[in-house]
């Protein structure tokens, strides 16, 4: 996610707890309410490496990857952009529990974002399930058997607020505009139930500073109904498209993807250039130079395949939008939004350049945003910084200050801290956007300044190739790039250790 790149790059505040008592959600015999003209479902997609949604290196990464249990999802969901209500089915087949629940992810439930989100008729292989939601966890009980798999039947409604009219602390999920109207552009980012994998974090009030990205690599195919006229945007490519009786229907699908988001609008213009084998697509309002910011964005993509290896998919999608305040893109696998085009492609740069660049870091190379937003935010502020060096004139020379967190209320930088910490342990959004955007990506730039420019985008492409389309950990990523460089091992410690932490400080930063 990007806000304000020339110098504290992204910050992001997520809704403070809420308590609220744990909702029993209706089961499909007490909770017999129709969803208006909602599409029939799709199959449920397979995790095939054929998918016209993947590049020809990304068929390579998802066979390296072997996801035997990756989850899958097929949706379908009647959504007016104009009143903001979606109503929605999902059935996935997700990976057993060894016992226990199942976890969803569902923002539409955060009390902040008054959606009055409804989850209903839930089913686990064909019948019904009691079904438990705290905010935005939904906990589905799974039987125990010997099936590696399970079907879970989801259905759900909710509203989404008009953009601006929630209330929060800066850059938090009620403000930041993942989920809202706006004027050209509807935004619905996680807009459905997405799995959470083992091992990751399940606050269900999102308590803490930064993204919620936390999901595994999977296959997503939704098909979406909407008023004709509009256009729907997402991550993934569109296998189908139907117009009838005053509605347009589109099917979208993907594959190595862990969401999928959509934007919805009217009216809307498109560039489109390619970067290599892949389509790059911009899309936004009149006012919006969509051809000039397509071969930015092509520039800029192409930048980052000669360096970590190629983008995973065939196309990706940059979309005009309007965020919250402070707040300047974010990023899905296959999209990013970007705020602030409609001022010039420049006046965006660096955040096109951090939101693609996440592309690799966090949609390619997973990382749980909550519990280590230390792997993918300094990873895209230091490749925001190699684009911007290589395609334009005097680009870079606006990284300069990153590796220090800067002046604390006085004119002296601190020392550094410990960055390496879950987004609850940061005292405010201040110091989560120091340590986090400006300390860290610190390590790479002094790692190359020891080691070589080129031969820490090496080891970076390195992390690339063995761990497409999985999760990393920090300590994972600090022993990689450890292994890197054998006869410099004791240095680069010391460097991660002081701008990202030694392992285990972050238990202890608070």
């Amino acid at each position: 996610m990007g806000g304000d790149c020339r110098r504290r790059g992204a910050r992001v505040v997520l809704a403070a707890a809420i308590f609220l008592a744990i909702t029993p959600v209706p089961t499909a015999g007490a909770a017999p309410a129709k969803s208006p003209d909602v599409p029939a479902l799709p199959s449920i997609p397979t995790v095939d490496p054929a998918s016209p949604s993947l590049s020809p290196g990304g068929r390579t990464f998802l066979q390296q990857a072997a996801l035997t249990d990756a989850p899958r999802y097929a949706l379908s969901a009647t959504i007016d952009p104009e009143t903001g209500r979606v109503d929605g089915r999902m059935r996935a087949q997700v990976p057993r529990p060894d016992g226990g629940s199942v976890p969803f992810r569902v923002l539409a439930g955060l009390p902040a974002l008054h959606t009055g989100l409804s989850v209903r008729s839930v089913t686990v292989d064909g019948k019904t399930a009691r079904a438990e939601r705290d905010q935005t966890l939904l906990s589905v009980p799974v039987p125990r058997n010997d099936d590696k798999s399970v079907a879970v039947g989801i259905q759900f409604s909710y509203r989404v607020p008009r953009a601006g009219t929630t209330h929060g602390r800066p850059l938090t999920q009620a403000t930041i505009a993942l989920l809202s109207r706006g004027t050209d552009v509807s935004q619905y980012g996680h807009w459905f139930p997405v799995l959470l994998p083992p091992g990751a974090d399940t606050d269900p009030a999102l308590s803490g500073f930064g993204d919620i990205g936390n999901f595994a690599t999977g296959a997503i195919t939704a098909r979406v109904r909407v008023p004709s006229g509009y256009d729907v945007v997402s991550g993934g490519v569109t296998t189908d498209r139907r117009e009838s009786n005053g509605k347009t229907t589109v099917t979208e699908s993907a594959v190595g993807v862990r969401d999928m988001s959509l934007a919805i609008g009217r009216d809307l213009h498109r560039g489109e250039t390619r970067a290599g084998d892949v389509t790059v697509r911009v899309t936004g309002p009149a006012a919006i130079d969509v051809d000039g910011t397509a071969r930015d964005a092509a520039a800029d993509l192409q930048v980052l395949a000669d360096r970590y290896g190629p983008y995973p998919w065939s196309e990706i999608d940059v979309v005009a939008v309007s965020l919250g305040p402070d707040a300047g893109g974010m990023e899905w696998p296959g999209a990013v939004w970007i705020d602030g085009l409609q001022d010039g492609a420049g006046g965006a740069a660096l955040t096109l350049d951090h939101e693609l660049a996440h592309q690799w870091w966090h949609a390619l190379v997973g990382n749980d945003s909550i519990r280590a937003p230390v792997v993918d935010e300094p990873l895209a502020q230091y490749s925001m910084c190699l684009v911007s060096a290589a395609n334009r004139q005097g680009g870079g020379t606006e990284c300069a200050s990153l590796g220090d967190p800067g002046p604390s209320g006085g004119s002296v930088s601190p020392a550094p801290q410990c960055a390496d910490r879950p987004t609850t342990a940061f005292a405010s959004a201040n110091e989560y956007g120091a340590l986090i955007y400006d300390q860290a990506p610190g390590f790479y730039f002094a790692l190359a300044g020891v080691a070589g420019s080129d031969a820490t985008v090496a080891a970076l492409r390195g992390v690339v190739a063995r761990h497409a389309f999985g999760i990393i950990t920090p300590a994972e990523l600090r022993d990689e790039i450890v292994a890197a460089f054998p006869d410099q091992a004791d240095t680069v410690r010391a460097l991660w250790d002081r701008y990202i932490g030694p392992p285990g400080c972050g238990v202890t930063a608070r």
